[in-house]
């Protein structure tokens, strides 16, 4: 499917930040229908103060609480002060890409924020993703209109500090070095129009693509079954109403395993226990090991001997 293109409506590009809008898509509702309607959601206002970089956390916790759980407190305080900063400057940049005329799809923890209103982890930035061929200009926007200085360089992402103190990471490409290349097609040809979510129209992943393209990028990761990404991201499908059935289908369709989805996850009849994850076998394991060689020899004795079906004792060693 060909890339949908942005449609600039010049008579808004004066306008503010929240009736600045255009035609995301030719076969998208237009940008008048949709201010008709008006907006359906309220943005988080605004944090007043300085910069919660320069905040000292701590603000007062409850005096009867013991020193563990105060610092608990001043953490979850402080998350939840660092989310709504966040979800309170992603409209500005969104609305100046769509006035510049880039497509523009953010992905990951800003678009769950707003959607469920709550985040099971700290937000550090915003992730947008952009077509290859708008990536130069993506870039000239961040720096020249924006205001953004170079944080890091990738070769399929750079990282930008705007003057705000917001980080925003645009991606050309959701995976590095070729993997899930079905599901990196899938993104742009299953995103959907939001009228209402963000202070203009923008392309947003429907929700098991979503929890998919997030599971896919915890497998490249490596995490290990029991980690903590993984239980948030079962809170954020329970949030999100996602089925199990629907995101096991999306996550099959695309290859992608879904790890540590297991006892406990929502719209289960039965729960099977959470399973080992099956990675394929990278450079990045390799690196991993503290013995490369010998891992290697193990693995490749390990499918010898299977494909023989020879005793383990007979290839554990070289022979004298």
């Amino acid at each position: 499917m060909p890339a949908r293109s942005v449609l600039v409506d010049t008579a808004a590009t004066s306008a503010s930040a929240s009736t600045a809008g255009s035609v995301l898509s030719a076969e998208g509702p237009t940008h008048e229908a949709l201010m008709h309607e008006g907006p359906t959601h309220r943005p988080v206002p605004r944090v007043n103060g300085p910069s919660l970089a320069a905040t000292p956390r701590g603000t007062a916790p409850k005096a009867d609480l013991p020193a563990s759980s105060q610092a608990l407190a001043a953490d979850s305080l402080a998350d939840l002060l660092r989310n709504a900063e966040i979800n309170a400057l992603v409209d500005d940049v969104l609305v100046a890409f769509v006035q510049a005329g880039i497509a523009v799809l953010p992905i990951k923890g800003a678009v769950i924020l707003r959607q469920c209103g709550t985040l099971p982890w700290k937000l550090a930035d915003l992730d947008v993703l952009v077509h290859p061929g708008s990536y130069a200009d993506a870039q000239c926007l961040l720096e020249s209109t924006l205001g953004g200085r170079l944080r890091g360089l990738h070769h399929q992402e750079s990282s930008w500090t705007l003057p705000s103190g917001l980080t925003v990471d645009v991606h050309r490409k959701a995976f590095h070095y070729g993997r899930f290349r079905k599901l990196e097609r899938a993104l742009w040809d299953e995103s959907q129009v939001a009228p209402h979510l963000f202070a203009v129209p923008t392309y947003i992943l429907p929700p098991a693509l979503h929890l998919t393209l997030l599971y896919a990028k915890a497998t490249c990761d490596a995490l290990a079954p029991t980690h903590p990404r993984y239980a948030a991201l079962r809170e954020v499908q329970a949030r999100l109403g996602v089925h199990s059935g629907e995101l096991t289908r999306t996550a099959k369709r695309y290859a992608v395993p879904l790890v540590g989805l297991g006892e406990g996850a929502p719209g289960d009849a039965r729960s099977s226990g959470p399973k080992p994850p099956r990675l394929p076998w990278t450079v990045g394991t390799l690196a991993q090991s503290t013995n490369p060689l010998a891992y290697v020899g193990v693995k490749l004795r390990t499918r010898l001997r299977r494909a023989l079906r020879l005793p383990s004792e007979q290839l554990s060693s070289p022979a004298a």
